[in-house]
C-alpha cells in the first residue's frame, strides 16, 4: 500500500490487480491494472509511486517490475480534493455579511 494523497491509497493484492482506494469515503474507486497475463495469477508485492505521481509501479513473485500511467487517476483524485478544500467556511461567509467597522 502506498500513499498517493491525504485521501487516496494505491493497493496491490494477491489477485494482480493494482486499485485506487479511497480513505473517506472507504471505497475502491477505481482498478488501474493487472500485473499478471490472462494465464498467470501472481500477486502483487510491492506498490512504488513516483514523485510526480504520474506513474505506479508493481511487483511480484515473477520477478517482473510493471509500470502503470495514474496521471488521469491522481488528476480526477487531485481536483475532487481542491474542489473540496476551496469553497469558504460557513464562518468565512459569515464574516462577508457582517457590515465592516469602518
Amino acid at each position: 500500500m502506498v500513499k498517493v494523497d491525504e485521501n487516496t491509497v494505491l493497493t496491490g493484492a494477491e489477485d494482480g490487480f493494482l486499485r485506487g482506494v479511497g480513505i473517506q469515503p472507504n471505497k475502491i474507486l477505481k482498478v488501474l491494472g493487472k500485473h499478471a497475463d490472462e494465464d498467470e495469477n501472481f500477486p502483487v508485492q510491492s506498490v512504488a509511486v513516483s514523485r510526480c505521481k504520474r506513474f505506479a509501479a508493481t511487483t511480484s513473485h515473477d520477478y517482473s517490475i510493471k509500470f502503470y500511467d495514474i496521471a488521469q487517476f491522481v488528476d480526477q483524485r487531485s481536483s475532487y480534493v481542491c474542489l473540496l478544500y476551496t469553497s469558504p467556511s460557513p464562518r468565512d461567509r459569515q464574516k462577508s455579511r457582517m457590515p465592516s467597522s469602518a
